[in-house]
Order: C-alpha cells, then sequence, then structure tokens
C-alpha cells in the first residue's frame, strides 16, 4: 500500500526528533520544525486526498516543509496532473532527480529548481493565487 501524504508528513517530524502526538483518526500535533517549539504548535490533518499542515505559532508552510527537506508535493498522496498526463510542476512527466531550494535571510521560499531524470531544469516560486500554489 502506498504511504500517505499524512503518514510521509508524520513520519518526516518523528525522523526529525520531533514529538508527534496521534489523535483520532487522522489527526495529530507536533513540535513544529521551522522555531524552537517546546508546546506542540504544528497541526497535521489527513483528508483524502492530502494532508493539512498550520503552525499556530504562525510559521509559514514552506518554512516548515524546508526544515524536513521536503517540498508542497509531498502534502499531496499522488502528484496533481495536467490533461496531458504529466505532474503540473515536472514537465518532464518522469518525477523529480532533485531539487534545489532557494530561500531568503528569514528561510521563507523564494522559488525551488527542479531536475527530472532527462537533466531537465524546471523552476518555479510559490504563488497563492495560483490552484497549484506554484508558478
Amino acid at each position: 500500500m502506498t504511504e500517505t501524504a499524512y503518514e510521509r508528513i508524520t513520519d518526516a517530524l518523528r525522523a526529525h526528533g520531533c514529538k508527534v502526538v496521534e489523535q483520532s483518526g487522522q489527526r495529530a500535533s507536533a513540535n513544529c520544525p521551522a522555531h524552537e517549539d517546546r508546546n506542540p504548535s504544528l497541526s497535521v490533518t489527513g483528508t483524502p486526498d492530502r494532508a493539512l499542515v498550520k503552525c499556530q505559532a504562525g510559521c509559514d508552510t514552506d518554512a516548515m516543509l524546508s526544515a524536513l527537506d521536503m517540498s508542497a508535493a509531498d502534502l499531496f498522496d499522488t502528484p496533481k496532473t495536467s490533461s496531458g498526463g504529466r505532474d503540473d510542476w515536472t514537465p518532464c512527466g518522469h518525477g523529480i532527480a532533485a531539487e534545489y531550494r532557494y530561500v531568503d535571510e528569514a528561510g521563507e521560499l523564494l522559488f525551488m529548481v527542479v531536475r527530472c531524470p532527462e537533466k531537465d531544469f524546471v523552476q518555479w516560486r510559490p504563488d497563492p493565487t495560483a490552484k497549484s500554489g506554484r508558478r
């Protein structure tokens, strides 16, 4: 069985050394990896196709994912696809060989370069107004 986004996020939090407290269903609270967190402030909720994460202390989702060496794609059970059957942000459609994150002084994601197995390089930046969250 394929790992869900909820399982992927909670496993990554544990591997990072964060305390994860499972609640009923696919709900958990955890220490946020993006800031010094003595009391669990990160909420993780599994839905039928994705994981929702929210730091109650106000950390940006990209900062939390960056601290776990993850990307926004890790929040989804399966990659979103376009009508051509390709991943929305990897035009080669063959997955990701490497990701290069570029952040500002505060750790906020500015843009990312993704290398596909065929050595294609794709760039994207966060865009909350776009359906995919990236442009």
